[in-house]
Order: structure tokens, then C-alpha cells, then sequence
């Protein structure tokens, strides 16, 4: 099982109130949690990605190309 710590008062209150009204629906809120974190994940890949192609840390489509063709064609 998984245990989170909330150590800000506020937001404890507020998972609180919504775990109570959706304690009858436990899967529902489980599958929103997450959604929520895949959708953080994205967002942090998304960034992350941006930031490199800033520093010009990325390969041109016909570089892929070259890579993938050098790989396979010697099969």
C-alpha cells in the first residue's frame, strides 16, 4: 500500500472532504489520482523536452532516419 504524507493543513482538510465524498467510490478516486500523475508526468516530459531542444540537444528527422537505416539494413 502507498502512503502519502500531506504536511500542508489546507490541503489535508481538502482531501479529507473530498475523501469522504467519494469514500463510497474508492476505485473512481484512485483512477483520478492517477490520471493526475500521468498527466503531471506528461507535462514534466513535455518540459524537459522543450528545455533540450533550447539547448539544441536533439536530431533532425533525417538523422533518425540515418540511425534507424544503418541499424536495420545490415540485417
Amino acid at each position: 500500500m502507498l502512503a502519502i504524507q500531506i504536511d500542508d493543513p489546507e490541503l489535508e482538510e481538502f482531501y479529507r472532504e473530498e475523501y469522504e465524498e467519494y469514500k463510497g467510490d474508492t476505485p473512481s478516486l484512485a483512477q483520478q489520482f492517477m490520471a493526475f500523475l500521468r498527466e503531471q508526468r506528461i507535462k514534466r516530459d513535455v518540459k524537459q523536452s522543450m528545455e533540450e531542444i533550447e539547448r539544441g540537444e536533439f536530431l533532425t528527422a533525417d538523422e533518425v532516419f540515418d540511425q534507424i537505416l544503418s541499424r536495420y539494413a545490415s540485417n
